[in-house]
This record gives structure tokens, C-alpha cells and sequence, in this order.
């Protein structure tokens, strides 16, 4: 069976029905989704930053956090927890690190996806799903369609400030 994209209005039901967002509301969760952004695949999950000060703390909050839904794992490395889970078929990750939620990659990615779908459109969100259809992830596949070389989970932060004309410009150079 053919996996399906999943569905937004499914994946925010998720988001509400786990509750997770108020659960874990001391660390700041943020979802940082490319399903919310229409960048998603069949593989895409529900992503969410936190930021902790105290890992045990944290582990231990997501370990209650979690508790009852489906597939549950939480691993904690030197430099951040990773909590992933399941509920109605739709993947959930979390990720907390000693960094504010608005300094993390993951963070800052999201907002350049923001608004590259925003000012990209239909267009751009088919061309980036197409390549990650490929087997590319979403920041090697934005990298890819703009032409920037390097490290794409670094260098696509080059575009964080760029202002909307300047973005623009490199969409539109990357349609031509």
C-alpha cells in the first residue's frame, strides 16, 4: 500500500488531540512542521522544538508527556533530547535543547520556509516536494532549487537576511 501525504487538517487534529503543546507549555514547544507549510511528503512528521535548562527535568516532563501514546522513544544525547511518538498514524518529533526555541536550526529553518512558500507559492512548495520526493530532505532540496552550495543545513541560513525582494529574486532565478 502506497504511503499517503499526511493531511493537515489531520496532522493539527493530532497536535490537538496529544495535547502536547500544553504539556509541555514551561518549555516553549514550538511546531516547526513542513506539513503546515504544504512541503510535506508521505514521510514527513509533526516536528516540535522546546528548549530546556535542566535535561533531567525535561526528560523526565517528556517521559509523563508521552505517556500512553504509541511508539515512544526518548533519547537523550549530549547536546539536546529527542522525543518521538505516534498518534492516528501521524509522526511526532520533539526536540529540546539548552538553546531558546528562536535560536535553533530547526526554528530558524522553518521560518525561511515560511516565507519562501510564502512569497514561492504553489510553484515552489510543488518543486520542493518533487525533489524530496527524490529522497531529499526539505533544506538540501531548498538548497538545491536555489543554488546554494555548501552545507545545506548552514547555508540556508544565508537567506534569514535576505529581505522579501531579495528573496523573491532568487525564486525567480531558480524558475528561470
Amino acid at each position: 500500500m502506497k504511503a499517503q501525504l499526511p493531511c493537515p487538517i489531520a496532522a493539527r487534529r493530532a497536535l490537538i488531540s496529544s495535547q502536547i503543546l500544553e504539556k509541555l507549555q514551561a518549555y516553549s514547544p514550538t511546531v516547526v512542521s513542513t506539513v503546515f507549510l504544504n512541503l510535506h511528503t508521505p514521510s514527513s512528521d509533526i516536528d516540535i522544538v522546546c528548549s530546556h535548562a535542566c535535561a533531567i527535568q525535561f526528560s523526565h516532563d517528556l517521559n509523563k508527556a508521552l505517556k500512553g501514546q504509541n511508539n515512544v522513544t526518548i533519547k537523550r544525547k549530549p547536546d539536546c533530547i529527542l522525543g518521538r511518538f505516534i498518534l492516528d498514524d501521524i509522526p511526532f518529533e520533539i526536540y529540546s535543547s539548552t538553546q531558546p526555541v528562536n535560536l535553533q536550526f530547526g526554528y530558524r529553518h522553518f521560518k525561511i520556509m515560511e516565507k519562501l512558500t510564502a512569497l514561492g507559492g504553489q510553484s515552489f512548495c510543488n518543486a520542493i516536494r518533487k525533489l524530496k520526493l527524490t529522497g531529499l530532505k526539505t533544506e538540501p532540496a531548498i538548497c538545491k532549487w536555489l543554488n546554494i552550495e555548501g552545507d545545506p543545513y548552514s547555508e540556508i541560513l544565508i537567506l534569514e537576511n535576505l529581505n522579501d525582494r531579495e528573496l523573491k529574486k532568487r525564486l525567480n532565478q531558480a524558475y528561470d
